[in-house]
């Protein structure tokens, strides 16, 4: 059976939403890409492996995922390339991907509220019981979000910074275009550099950054993906452009972080499946 070598930290896409590996273990039924390019259900095993590796990061115009060293993507071409040699790549730029942000319709959206408040304790500076306080990136955010008016979500400001304090029980009810809507207006609020007009993540957010790509696609608004530079970047930015629309996008920047990471094997049964991964297409061997 075909099989992957994950980080902890690559996101899967579930029938739920953007989980990171290191989140579940088993069977997950995931999405991937059949031999005409259709996003298909099916059943993998995850399985944690006990074992450390560096982490290679990946990103395109559409999608950045962290990689265990080993795993390997597929590129526009057919062609395959490991984590590793993406990274030592002298000509990043000449390589292209498939990247898939959208849900496919047979997504369970009732249980996509409970996956993003899965993804927001894992990026929360602090977890309250049923709530989670996350830092907001831009000070002067009290001046123009709007995420609050809704019942589950306030802010407070502490010493000069201000925190969003999400209530999970009201997010986890939403669902479909009401819970993307959220999702928008929240990272906004949260991850929006107000001075630069975009919105920033950093890598240990890379799944929420995931949740509001997926959610920008739902909602038809145009984005790209940007970065510090091509062998290195600090943060992920993501700016509104109505101009990127085709599925094969350009790699931005790939580099590698001498952070240890737990190492996780994927395995499917279908050698004409193509699981998807941080918005990748992984191969399998």
């Amino acid at each position: 059976m075909p099989s992957a070598i994950l980080a902890s930290e690559t996101s899967l896409l579930t029938n739920h939403g953007w989980t990171p590996a290191g989140a579940t273990e088993g069977t997950i039924s995931l999405f991937g890409s059949d031999r005409h390019g259709h996003l298909v259900l099916k059943e993998a095993t995850l399985g944690c492996l006990h074992q450390s590796s560096k982490r290679a990061m990946v990103g395109t115009d559409a999608s950045f995922g962290i990689f265990d060293l080993e795993t390997r993507l597929l590129l526009k071409d057919g062609t395959v390339k490991v984590a590793t040699a993406i990274v030592e790549d002298s000509h990043v730029g000449d390589l292209w991907f498939e990247n898939a942000l959208a849900y496919p319709s047979l997504i369970d959206e009732a249980a996509c509220g409970d996956s993003f408040a899965a993804a927001l304790r894992e990026s929360a500076a602090f977890v309250l019981d049923n709530a989670v306080a996350l830092r907001c990136r831009s000070r002067d955010v009290l001046d123009w979000e709007s995420i609050s008016n809704t019942d589950f979500c306030r802010f407070q400001k502490i010493s000069g910074d201000v925190f969003c304090v999400v209530a999970l029980d009201g997010l986890r009810k939403l669902k479909g275009l009401q819970l993307y809507k959220v999702i928008r207006d929240l990272s906004l609020a949260l991850w929006r550099d107000s001075a630069e007009l975009c919105d920033e993540f950093d890598r240990g957010s890379s799944t929420c950054c995931l949740w509001y790509a997926s959610a920008l696609c739902a909602l038809k608004i145009g984005h790209i993906l940007t970065y510090d530079a091509v062998q290195h970047s600090l943060l992920v930015k993501v700016v509104e452009d109505l101009s990127h629309k085709q599925p094969f996008r350009r790699c931005r920047c790939a580099f590698l972080e001498p952070v240890s990471t737990q190492a996780f094997r994927l395995t499917w049964e279908s050698h004409s499946w193509t699981p998807i991964a941080s918005g990748f297409l992984l191969s399998g061997r």
